[in-house]
Formats: C-alpha cells, sequence, structure tokens
C-alpha cells in the first residue's frame, strides 16, 4: 500500500475517533447538566455565592472526564442567571479548550433564547 493513502487513512481513522469522543463528551455534559434547569432561580442564585460545582463522571468504557458547573450574573446582578458547564478529559487540548454548554434563566423561572 502506499504510505501517503496509509498515512491518509490513519488521519482519517484519528479525526473520527476524536469526533465520536466529542459527541459522547456532550452527551456526558448534557446528562450533567440537566439538574441543575431543573434548579429554581433562587437556588441558582445561591450558587453564584458559592464555588465552582466540580466533578468527575465515568462512563461506561471507563474514561473519566472532568465536569465544572458554574453559576454566574449574565448581565447586571439580579438579572439572568447564566449557568456553564465544561467537561475535558485530561488531555492537552481538551484542558485549554473544554467542551462547554450552557443556559440562562430568568428571575420569572424562564429560559432565556430558548
Amino acid at each position: 500500500m502506499d504510505i501517503k493513502k496509509l498515512f491518509k487513512l490513519d488521519l482519517l481513522d484519528l479525526n473520527n475517533k476524536k469526533k465520536l469522543q466529542n459527541e459522547h463528551m456532550k452527551k456526558i455534559l448534557s446528562e450533567s447538566i440537566l439538574p441543575y434547569r431543573d434548579k429554581t432561580y433562587s437556588e441558582l442564585r445561591q450558587m453564584i455565592e458559592q464555588n465552582v460545582d466540580a466533578f468527575e463522571a465515568t462512563d461506561e468504557s471507563g474514561n473519566s472526564y472532568n465536569i465544572e458547573i458554574e453559576a454566574f450574573w449574565d448581565g447586571k446582578q439580579g438579572g439572568n442567571i447564566r449557568v456553564v458547564g465544561c467537561i475535558d478529559d485530561d488531555s492537552f487540548t481538551k484542558s485549554i479548550s473544554p467542551l462547554s454548554d450552557s443556559f440562562i434563566k430568568a428571575p420569572d423561572e424562564s429560559f432565556v433564547g430558548e
């Protein structure tokens, strides 16, 4: 087999693996941030005054992921609250640029932009 074709196949395989891992991590993050969507505005406001919720999740293959969920004011204090979740797998690339998901909750308990 031509070395160029072999190299190209390896790169395609690596890209497919990365794509699958990213999709898997997005799913884990979505599941992790879901309980925060059920919190009331008041509960989220209390989270602002606390530290970041940081924990580890393990998938069915035994891979570990670091997850952080943080709430903060989305603009002025007393207004909308933005909740951001981030996930990484301890790899260099993901730790400097983790996947993230977020939502914004208004004081009237509605979700902004959805």
